[in-house]
């Protein structure tokens, strides 16, 4: 195998198929076919396939279905549910399936199917593109001896394995990929280093940080997440001193980062998405393996975790609302964006549930839910959630809740209402005399927020 007919490749030249076309997957094959690649999205759910082949997405992501309906007129994009039809041919082969969590470990299952597939029809000089975020080791002691069993090559030696992590939030996944962060890119040697080098640095318009090892680069994003968890955890831990104490945790923590060597992050009723939740039991798993405890990383999971639990409690006590009504503001897990995986509103729901309430939830941006208990009623509609309700909880920071005042919550709740804010979104001085909780927020509410 030779590297040197690559060096001046273009991205019009290239045949690539994206293997699941989830929320990354999509968004990847989005910026290739920006680029000018020819790209072929391979998934097994034939609802995708038949909305990518339309030229739109289950995602909602920004400018993807955009790219989708470009890359068709062109005739430079299809999708299939059909591994042949995805893979024949095609050179370049990018893995974007999920890796979830099974009793608090990595659940590779979808990615070895996955591996699988690519394996049997791999062939000499192929480049295979792994993106999922991994325990460190997954590719060298995984994923690659499982490529060369079912396909008979050998990494480096006949095909180029490249391991470059995703980068990239809800809402903004196509400028994270082509203008926010530079492209992290690994290989099993320093040929598919190189392939990665060249691939990236044809959408990535920030520099490409080539990483000494595949385990550098699947550690760098497992660090990216549990720095998140574990600050997130630290401001929750400060917010409920601060509650106790009578102190306004928004107003210290604006005062805390104007020094440039304080970075505190913002408290809230749960974390949620499908990495920072997740990405911390990456890292147990491995410390676990190699005889470290990681207890930093436990604890903020076990905080972050509560974090529901605690909130309803500073609203609701310890007393049970049976036949009383809730009305939770907000299913997706970060604000302004229809993105529901992990959400801690569904912590949220039930344990609104077990306190024997009937339970309504509000999204502007998310229509339908399956994930919801049947008996829990979704709405797009603001008034309907929160007429009659004995309590209103914000669980998520959609700009719309920002303009919330206590004399529509109460004329439309009642004035006996309890509003939770679980986000530190809502401005305290239009809720005068209203029964108005705020995580992080002890005494006398201030008006700092941001």
């Amino acid at each position: 195998m030779t590297d040197k007919s690559d060096a001046s490749i273009s991205a019009d030249k290239l045949k690539i198929t994206v293997c699941g076309l989830g929320f990354v997957g999509s968004s990847v094959a989005a910026v290739w076919l920006r680029a000018g690649a020819n790209v072929i999205g391979f998934d097994k759910d034939h609802h995708v396939v038949t909305l990518a082949k339309k030229g739109t997405t289950h995602t909602g992501e920004p400018g993807v279905a955009e790219a989708f309906k470009a890359g068709l007129k062109s005739k430079r994009f299809w999708a299939t549910t059909s591994p042949e039809e995805a893979y024949t041919g095609r050179r370049v082969k990018i893995l974007t399936v999920p890796v979830g969590l099974r009793k608090d470990k990595a659940d590779l299952t979808i990615l070895y199917s996955a591996v699988d597939s690519v394996a049997r029809h791999l062939k000499a000089s192929d480049i295979v593109v792994v993106k999922p975020t991994v325990p460190i080791g997954t590719s060298r002691n995984l994923l690659i001896p499982r490529l060369e069993r079912t396909s008979g090559l050998k990494a480096e030696k006949d095909f180029y394995y490249v391991y470059s992590p995703e980068r990239i939030s809800s809402g903004q996944a196509i400028a994270d990929i082509e203008d926010h962060y530079p492209a992290v890119v690994s290989g099993v040697g320093p040929m598919s280093l190189d392939a990665g080098r060249m691939l990236y640095g044809l959408i990535a318009k920030k520099e490409v940080l080539k990483m000494s090892s595949m385990e550098a680069a699947e550690a760098e994003k497992v660090f990216e997440g549990v720095y998140r968890d574990v600050n997130i955890a630290l401001a929750n831990e400060l917010a409920k001193v601060c509650m106790a104490a009578g102190v306004n945790f928004w107003e210290a923590r604006e005062a805390a980062n104007s020094q440039p060597f304080s970075h505190l992050h913002k408290p809230g009723i749960g974390v949620g998405g499908a990495c920072i939740p997740v990405y911390p039991h990456f890292l147990i798993e491995v410390a676990d393996r190699v005889g470290e405890t990681a207890a930093l990383t436990k604890l903020a999971r076990k905080i972050n975790t509560e974090m529901p639990a605690y909130s309803l409690g500073l609203a609701l006590g310890s007393v049970a609302k049976t036949g009383e009504k809730a009305a939770v503001l907000g299913l997706a897990f970060r604000g302004n964006v229809p993105d529901k995986r992990l959400s801690p509103t569904y912590e949220v729901v039930r344990e609104l549930l077990r306190r024997g309430m009937s339970v309504w939830v509000h999204d502007p941006l998310i229509k339908k839910d399956s994930d919801l208990p049947t008996q829990v009623t979704l709405t797009d509609n603001l008034r309907e959630a929160v007429e009659n309700s004995s309590v209103v909880v914000v669980c998520t920071d959609h700009s719309p809740y920002r303009k919330l005042s206590g004399t529509l919550v109460t004329g439309l709740a009642g004035k006996g209402a309890v509003i939770l804010d679980g986000r530190g979104i809502l401005d305290p001085d239009r809720f005068d005399g209203v029964t108005l909780i705020t995580i992080g927020v002890g005494g006398k509410p201030g008006s700092a927020r941001e």
